[in-house]
């Protein structure tokens, strides 16, 4: 059973790089791309991703109010 998580994992890890690589080409994959995201910077516990990954949220937040 190992071989399974073992492989969900590589699955989960290729999707983050892939969520990454691309860039949103609408506010609607911005949200999406920042929602995928989330859950696997939370869990891995770098405080300079966590970072990084608010200013990205601030960034969105402020786009949205200015109506971008």
């Amino acid at each position: 059973m190992q071989w399974i998580g073992d492989a969900l994992t590589d699955v989960e890890s290729a999707v983050n790089k892939e969520v990454r690589r691309r860039r949103p080409t609408s506010p609607v994959d911005r949200e999406t791309q920042l929602e995928m995201l989330t859950p696997p910077v939370i869990q891995n516990g770098d405080p300079d991703e966590a970072e990084a990954f608010a200013r990205e949220l601030l960034a969105h937040a402020e786009a949205k109010r200015a109506g971008r």
